[in-house]
């Protein structure tokens, strides 16, 4: 009797067997984009609600999902866009300031929710603060510059009260342009044919709750809300500095 013994690199299994691992790598892309994703907390600027040593899972379907805006902020393609791609163009992509898209489905930021979002200084980065205050809400007294995305209030706006800004809420003249790029309005020409500004996207006011070891919206300002990555729903693991899990934080809701 003769037997037929099927080469594996030269027979389908191999074929099948990539095509399966190109599907998952497709799948987990797809639910890290758009579902949740899961960060780590790497500072005490949280505490007590998070801890130094979390890894909290954060929603991204709660505030609505974002677009990438290139091929680095796409899980297993940046691979491709760090091997393939020089060191100026990789630079050029990380310092875009092109505009998020984001696709709105459930909810709004509230008031008291713990939100992940690109650093507003270095958007490569991501920063988990509480918000503290949301568009159309009055923020009494400033006693310092509050800078919006590159833009900053002038010194003669410090200890007034500043009102949170919105998506469609007309510009405000006392506001001193500093960047080389306008991402705060969009201009338009009314029936009267004059120029008139509208704020491009919605405010909000972020605080640290251990406030002595938080660098927030005191120091950087208001968060832009397309910077918004999600909501951050539950700690999915936790371990301290000696690597000893805390049992009690695991599936912790986060309030």
């Amino acid at each position: 009797m003769d037997i037929k013994i099927n080469n594996f690199f030269s027979s389908g299994l191999l074929k099948g067997l990539i095509c399966r691992l190109f599907l998952l790598m497709i799948f987990i892309a797809f639910l890290r984009l758009f579902i949740f994703e899961i960060y780590y907390v790497p500072s005490s600027s949280m505490e007590p609600t998070l801890k130094k040593g979390d890894y909290i899972f954060v929603s991204k379907i709660h505030y609505g999902f974002r677009l990438p805006r290139n091929i680095l902020e796409v899980p297993y393609l940046k691979i491709i866009g760090y091997s393939f791609f020089s060191k100026q163009k990789i630079r050029e992509l990380q310092q875009s300031n092109k505009p998020y898209k984001r696709f709105n489905f459930f909810s709004k930021v509230k008031t008291r929710d713990i939100i992940v979002f690109n650093n507003m200084m270095d958007q490569q980065s991501f920063m988990v603060k509480r918000c503290n205050m949301v568009p159309k809400d009055t923020l009494h007294k400033v006693s310092y510059k509050l800078l919006f995305y590159k833009r900053i209030r002038d010194d003669k706006d410090s200890l007034r009260d500043i009102v949170i800004p919105w998506k469609g809420m007309p510009s405000i003249e006392d506001i001193k342009y500093i960047g080389k790029k306008n991402q705060i309005y969009k201009k338009i020409i009314n029936k009267q044919g004059r120029e008139v500004a509208f704020f491009k996207n919605n405010y909000y006011y972020m605080l640290g709750d251990n406030s002595k070891e938080s660098r927030d919206s005191r120091f950087w300002g208001l968060l832009q809300g397309d910077h918004i990555v999600g909501k951050a729903v539950f700690i999915l693991y936790s371990s301290d500095e000696k690597d000893k899990i805390r049992w009690s934080r695991i599936f912790k809701k986060i309030l």
